[in-house]
């Protein structure tokens, strides 16, 4: 049982370059939208029956391409190379097609160039894991890269899985929601970011938000006590000791005048400045 279930996540774990850098995210998108909405114009959808099952042979489906991809046709990185270069030049061709769609159907003017920009919206969407994946890597390569220089390899490496994991949630979201929101790159872009949203969820925060977050705490509590010798290995001081500190200072920076210390300081110190 144990062997299957680890044969299986590695599996899926070696088909998520094609979802989160190839097409795969959009095939499956594709099979859940048909079993989820149905044929187009034939009330034969399952809606959110068996929802979870939908899922699953979609995510199914796109892990099988993608072994078919490896196999049969080159590798998957030939693929990907094809696939970035081609989102680009595909992109008056999907221009024309939503122009075509609007001359067809009477519409010019705003409507015409919505319907156009439709049709650039769908190839973007198709191309949402890659584009997605793109900004993340952008934004967490830093954080790698610090972490890999200050911790080693080992933390490095830690912090590209938890990254890799966040893609592959993103991926999949966004896949489903190009199932259940049916306005080309919207769904794509919403399910993509509640994916990104459970990838967190799952890897906690990154090295770089912790680094973050105990730099602000040392400095709340150097702002609350400058005399604090704990921060520095010391032993921890009393308030009554911080306050006879804090007015010995003060009275060696004005030496001439009785009245430096503040009357808190000369109750809890015994020292009264009255003749």
């Amino acid at each position: 049982m144990t062997s299957t279930l680890l044969s299986t996540a590695w599996r899926y774990t070696k088909a998520m370059p094609g979802f989160i850098f190839g097409t795969e995210a959009e095939l499956m998108g594709k099979t859940l939208r048909h079993s989820y909405a149905g044929e187009k114009g034939l009330n034969n959808g399952l809606g959110f029956k068996k929802f979870g099952t939908q899922v699953k042979d979609a995510f199914e489906k796109g892990v099988t391409h993608h072994e078919y991809m490896v196999d049969k046709k080159g590798g998957f990185f030939k693929n990907l190379w094809h696939s970035t270069k081609s989102t680009f030049s595909d992109m008056p061709t999907y221009w024309k097609a939503g122009g075509k769609v609007a001359d067809k159907m009477g519409k010019t003017g705003i409507a015409k160039f919505w319907k156009q920009m439709v049709g650039v919206g769908k190839l973007l969407g198709k191309r949402m894991p890659l584009l997605g994946a793109a900004l993340v890597l952008l934004t967490e390569l830093p954080n790698i890269a610090k972490t890999t220089w200050n911790d080693g390899l080992l933390a490095g490496g830690v912090e590209t899985a938890k990254t890799g994991v966040r893609l592959g949630c993103g991926a999949v979201g966004g896949a489903i929601g190009t199932a259940l929101i049916p306005v080309p790159l919207l769904g794509s872009m919403v399910g993509y970011a509640v994916g990104d949203i459970v990838g967190r969820f799952i890897v906690g925060k990154s090295y770089t938000e912790k680094q973050e977050e105990q730099k602000l705490a040392q400095n709340q509590t150097n702002t609350q006590n400058p005399f604090d010798a704990s921060q520095f290995g010391g032993t921890p001081i009393s308030d009554e000791e911080f306050q006879k500190m804090q007015m010995m200072y003060m009275q060696a920076a004005n030496p001439g005048n009785p009245y430096s210390a503040t009357p808190q300081m000369q109750q809890g110190t015994g020292f009264s400045a009255v003749g």
